[in-house]
């Protein structure tokens, strides 16, 4: 299965060169395919859809890690490799999927953008991965253990989605922590079951940073080295891709309309996981 993933990889132009102050033609082949991998997500996570298409053994998903993706996985029981490309999405959803790409042992292939649940939950569950050409891995953290107690931030949160104040009920209320409180313990028994390291959750180097910006932070992406100290255990990376010089690390910022940080080139790595 390596030999097939990492044979898509360099179709899609990995250990390509670059020339000054421009993108190769063998390099812009896998630049605009990441492009318009993102530009898709952004347009299905608009209209609240998914795509769901296979072919042979590939199994292509663009949308949220939503129960859409296990929908997807079920129908597609042949498939043995996901080309994925997700914001991610809530965390009982996405674990379930995670799960039944664990147990047909799949790969993964993340085309343009595998974040939040994504990131969290599928990369660890496959057998093997690549990050493709142009492609990014990002985190953001993961239900904190006292998420189901802190009632007062989540009164917060709901009223800053916009829910009229007469629908927010103790009900509703109790019926959220409930929900954070069960989301928690599946992300705990996750953790476990595929021997993830903390800091691929807790990531306390980034929120450091941030408290650092004082206000002027970004969204973190991560880095190979990172993966393979936090995921070593759980999975393994058939292939990475990562900015080779500065015109490939140009053009891969422009893909994304807000600020990043990677890595070991934004960011200090963690010296372990």
């Amino acid at each position: 299965m390596k030999t097939m993933l990492v044979a898509v990889l360099a179709a899609a132009g990995a250990g390509s060169a670059a020339v000054s102050g421009s993108v190769v033609e063998s390099d812009q082949g896998a630049l605009e395919l990441a492009r318009s991998a993102i530009a898709e997500m952004r347009r299905l996570r608009k209209a609240d859809q998914s795509v769901c298409e296979a072919d042979t053994e590939v199994l292509r998903y663009i949308g949220r890690t939503e129960t859409d993706l296990l929908v997807c996985l079920e129908r597609h029981p042949d498939a043995s490799i996901l080309r994925v490309t997700s914001s991610g999405g809530p965390v009982r959803r996405a674990i379930p999927a995670a799960r039944e790409l664990a147990r047909r042992e799949m790969s993964v292939e993340v085309l343009g953008f595998c974040g939040s649940s994504c990131g969290n939950y599928v990369l660890p569950a496959a057998r093997e991965f690549v990050v493709l050409p142009y492609s990014a891995v990002m985190l953001h953290g993961a239900p904190k253990p006292d998420v189901g107690q802190d009632r007062e931030r989540l009164v917060k949160a709901i009223k800053k989605s916009g829910l009229p104040p007469e629908k927010i009920t103790e009900e509703l209320i109790a019926e959220q922590l409930q929900r954070l409180s069960d989301e928690r313990r599946m992300h705990v028994q996750f953790q476990q079951d595929f021997a993830v390291g903390q800091g691929w959750y807790e990531l306390p180097f980034y929120y450091q940073a941030v408290e650092r910006a004082e206000g002027d932070g970004a969204i973190l992406f991560v880095s190979e080295d990172f993966a393979a100290q936090c995921l070593g255990k759980a999975t393994e990376i058939a292939a990475f891709w990562e900015p080779g010089n500065e015109t490939e690390e140009a053009a891969f910022r422009d893909l994304f309309n807000y600020r990043i940080w990677i890595v070991g080139r934004d960011v200090g790595a963690p010296a372990d996981c």
